[in-house]
């Protein structure tokens, strides 16, 4: 919200009848271990910037890292949310975890979501109810039925188009939740030489490559 493109591409997206949501003020990459106080802050500066530069309420929140625990609730039932979208269930959080530990000495720091994800339910589930007067909603990121491996672009671009279609057909067939996820980077026109391709295997691929997928995926 600090820069006036965002600013202007959120007000495009909000015009288009999109709704937007909550991704953290800073995008730090130890929220997983951050104190409590310094993950409401990033909460609560995130959604008042939006509030403030944009005169729009968000009501949901997508945490960095695929991070969720139920510590975070009680900030989301304050600030009246109706749902988080963070949880990616299965084996994927723990794959990537390995994947940078082994192989991106830049970011072994970096840990994604929580070792229960694991078993963590691929369909919506309350996070708030019953004695609760307000209602929070975990939407997780949709996976491929039955082996809940991930589909969304990072992990299309590198095991290619016919996965993605074979869990999409699989996933029409079951009729299973799906919230399909983008990263803005997926787009980047990069020279394959610089420093985010060190720290993003994805963007190692041509852009051109890159582009066609999405365009296939969003077809």
């Amino acid at each position: 919200m600090e820069r006036t493109a965002c600013r202007d591409f959120c007000r495009r997206v909000l015009a288009s009848g999109h709704v937007l949501a909550n991704h953290t003020y800073s995008h730090l990459k130890d929220f997983h271990s951050a104190p409590h106080s310094i993950q409401r802050q990033e909460i609560v500066e995130s959604h008042e910037a939006i509030r403030r530069n944009l005169h729009y309420q968000c009501r949901g929140i997508r945490f960095p890292g695929y991070y969720f625990d139920r510590s975070v609730v009680p900030i989301l039932d304050e600030l009246d949310y109706l749902y988080d979208s963070s949880v990616l269930p299965g084996p994927a959080v723990h794959m990537m975890t390995a994947n940078y530990r082994l192989f991106n000495r830049h970011e072994r720091e970096k840990r994604f979501g929580r070792p229960w994800f694991l078993f963590a339910s691929a369909s919506p589930y309350r996070l708030t109810g019953g004695a609760h007067r307000k209602v929070c909603w975990e939407v997780p990121i949709g996976t491929a039925p039955i082996v809940r491996l991930p589909i969304h672009t990072t992990f299309v671009f590198l095991w290619g188009m016919p996965y993605f279609e074979w869990a999409l057909a699989l996933n029409r067939k079951l009729r299973t939740n799906l919230v399909y996820l983008f990263h803005a980077i997926d787009l980047l026109d990069n020279s394959g030489k610089g420093p985010l391709e060190q720290s993003v295997e994805t963007l190692r691929r041509p852009v051109k490559e890159r582009r066609t997928s999405i365009a296939r995926i969003l077809d």
